[in-house]
């Protein structure tokens, strides 16, 4: 698997941040179809690139190639929850 990973992300964050949502993601256990499909109509233009450590490597590996629109999800999901 590639050192580097280059996400896809609709919110502009920082890569501490994005680090913060993808371990976040390690503990998804449930996913709401209907915000799943709202995510992938998101515009997603921030792009950030990290070096994946071997924890970061096993949740992408996890995830394959839905890693980034559930990665957009996580975000969205604690965005909403930060708002209420």
């Amino acid at each position: 698997m590639k050192k580097n990973y280059l996400f896809s992300i609709y919110l502009a964050i920082t890569p501490l941040e994005l680090r913060f949502f993808l371990h976040e993601l390690a503990h998804l256990e449930n996913v709401d179809t209907n915000t799943l499909s709202e995510v992938e109509h998101l515009e997603k233009n921030t792009k950030i690139r990290l070096t994946l450590t071997e924890a970061d490597r096993k949740i992408i590996q996890k995830y394959g190639k839905l890693t980034n629109s559930l990665l957009n999800y996580v975000i969205l999901d604690h965005m909403d929850r930060v708002r209420v």
